[in-house]
């Protein structure tokens, strides 16, 4: 078998060089040129004088239509290929070479009543790819006597083996694996928001299973935003498969730039379109292109990241839209992958917790930030945790919170406690009670009653906390039952305040009182009245502007290193600001259905390293039951 590996670990010679991105193959040629011949008899229905794909097909698709029925040992009955994994950018064909590949393998198909199964994201979609096919069948008078179509059911059937091919929209349709001997998906990065998408995929192989002659074949271009769910999953071990770090019978064909080559705009050079663009001067005209991208540089970050992963196959980092934070420009190059939470305690004299949201459809998000021993850089890590009820509820990123879940990032959590990765969408599907406190500790989720707040010297009325964070009476007499999300948090913390160097810990003052609660509970409490507390409130809104503002130029000028966390970049990506008056303001209103709790517990902590904090001295009492605090 080890002479039919796919990988292509020379893969970025190759793209940059404009060779072949298939490998050398040990092919059946009388399969592959049976299957050649028919393709390339096929005619492309939508352009003018209805030319053949002889005559239109580009080279590099001819070489996978070889690949996946040059695999194919009749003699056994087994496809050495079952997959091929192709990520092109748009305008690349990928319409018309679908539809003549569908009606290409009913043809050369061996086995009786085969099923051809084409899945498409959308209706509209389904509705484009089935045309084409339609079409394709009524230019040559040929194919219109061999298949019998069906438009009212998007159903194309072999009149002679009674092989069927089949399109259906996943928005719409059902769709199971079924019988399928062959499957092609059409733009999988489109399936990241879908529910279950993992369970289509999971079906769709399970009837390869039985089907050893069978293939699946994905066409894609790059995701409009920051890969995630199922898309980021195939697309992970598509590229394992081509570095050589995972065998699998999979041909992974993607036209992606190396990182060298892409970054910092480096795609903007035109010697480096025609490498990523396999039809260009064909289907893909570099005139479009230049227009694309005149218009995409007057209009902003957002419509050149759009431009970049749709037409360069480019992957987006961070969704840069045009009223983003400013401190997203900065993000990714102030990432430090190897910071995890140990190393920045080890590495910092003091720290400083935010934390944020906490409803059942939020992220509970906790920042720590710590203040660099020798260089006085600050030091950002973080984590979240969100209730599997929240994830029912944002379906549209539930995907891409699994994600985040499976990095260790991301703590999902049901009434028992953490839920494994992999437990996650059965959580979800299975619609269980959510959780649910008794009647007596109702006020506790509500947040403890505003009453007197701790005065801060110097400070307006209008800027001291809504609400105490004292713990409640009940607390201090007992150990508190905390809810699974929320005791996961005071782990976290517990770890800080181990250290010796937890200086303060701020949340939204609005904040849930069971947080208050679980951190009095490791002796993270309020002094007596009069004293500043270790645990304060973090004034929201425009009054938040300073630490944005402070952010912003510490991740400018490489003061402010954070861990490379994905959970947190796509926070960053989700953040919008908004002008009113001089103020700058970031919601989780004008994020919508993105969430922003982790940059918001950020903010928090920045907020709170920014008044110079010191630790506890050893052995002593804090020197925040001696001074007061400045309000933040």
């Amino acid at each position: 078998m080890a002479e039919w590996s796919t990988a292509v670990p020379d893969w970025e010679d190759r793209i940059l060089s404009g060779r072949s991105l298939v490998p050398a193959l040990p092919l059946n040629r009388a399969e592959a040129d049976r299957a050649l011949r028919v393709f390339k008899r096929l005619k492309a229905p939508d352009i003018v004088g209805k030319p053949t794909m002889a005559e239109v097909a580009g080279k590099w698709f001819l070489e996978i239509v070889e690949a996946i029925f040059g695999a194919y040992d009749p003699a056994a009955g087994v496809r050495r290929i079952s997959e091929v994994f192709v990520v092109v950018p748009k305008k690349n064909g990928k319409s018309s070479y679908s539809g003549s590949l569908a009606l290409t393998t009913l043809i050369v198909n061996r086995r009786p009543a085969a099923e051809f199964l084409f899945v498409a994201p959308t209706k509209t979609i389904a509705n484009i790819a089935f045309r084409q096919a339609e079409l394709t069948i009524k230019a040559d008078p040929a194919l219109a006597a061999l298949f019998h179509v069906q438009t009212h059911i998007r159903r194309i059937t072999h009149r002679n083996t009674d092989a069927i091919a089949e399109i259906k929209a996943a928005d719409t349709d059902a769709i199971t694996g079924g019988k399928n001997t062959y499957t092609l998906i059409d733009e999988t990065h489109e399936f990241a928001a879908k529910p279950r998408a993992d369970q289509v995929f999971v079906e769709v192989r399970g009837a390869l299973a039985a089907r050893p002659d069978g293939f699946l074949i994905q066409l894609t271009t790059q995701s409009k935003a920051p890969p995630a769910g199922v898309f980021k999953a195939e697309l992970e071990v598509a590229r394992a498969v081509r570095d050589g770090e995972l065998k699998k019978p999979l041909l992974p064909v993607l036209y992606e730039l190396p990182a060298r080559a892409s970054a910092d705009g480096g795609w903007k050079d035109r010697r480096l379109w025609p490498l990523v663009n396999p039809n260009f001067g064909r289907s893909v005209s570099p005139a479009f292109l230049e227009d694309q991208l005149v218009t995409a540089e007057r209009t902003g970050a957002e419509a050149l990241a759009l431009l970049a992963s749709q037409h360069f196959n480019v992957e987006i980092g961070l969704s840069l839209r045009a009223d983003r934070w400013a401190g997203a420009d900065h993000w990714l190059k102030a990432a430090d992958p190897a910071l995890t939470l140990e190393a920045l305690i080890e590495r910092s004299e003091v720290l400083a917790v935010g934390i944020d949201g906490g409803g059942l459809d939020d992220l509970l998000a906790l920042s720590v930030v710590g203040r660099e021993a020798e260089s006085k850089r600050w030091l950002a890590w973080g984590k979240s945790f969100v209730h599997v009820e929240g994830l029912r509820r944002r379906k549209s990123i539930a995907a891409t919170l699994i994600d985040f879940a499976a990095a260790g990032e991301l703590v999902v959590v049901d009434q028992a406690g953490p839920v494994p990765a992999g437990e996650i969408q059965g959580r979800i599907d299975s619609g269980a009670e959510i959780f649910s406190p008794s009647n007596e500790d109702e006020k506790s989720y509500a947040g403890p009653e505003p009453s007197s707040v701790n005065q801060i010297p110097g400070a307006a009325a209008s800027d001291q906390p809504t609400s105490d964070f004292s713990p409640s009476n009940e607390a201090e007499e007992s150990e508190v039952e905390l809810p699974p999300d929320i005791a996961e948090l005071v782990a976290v913390v517990r770890v800080c305040e181990e250290s010796g160097k937890l200086a303060v810990v701020g949340l939204d003052p609005a904040g849930l009182g069971l947080i208050v609660d679980g951190l009095a509970s490791i002796g993270v409490v309020e002094a007596p009245e009069g004293e500043r507390s270790r645990v304060v409130g973090v004034s929201q809104g425009f009054k938040l502007m300073g630490a944005i503002k402070t952010a912003e130029r510490k991740l400018l000028d490489g003061t402010l290193v954070h861990a490379g966390q994905a959970l947190l970049a796509w926070a960053v990506g989700n953040a919008k600001t908004e002008l009113k008056g001089n103020a700058v303001m970031i919601t989780k209103q004008l994020a919508g259905a993105g969430k922003i709790d982790p940059l918001m517990a950020l903010f928090d902590a920045v907020a709170l390293m920014s008044t110079n904090p010191e630790p506890p001295p050893l052995g002593g009492p804090s020197v925040y039951e001696s001074r007061g605090f400045l309000v933040v």
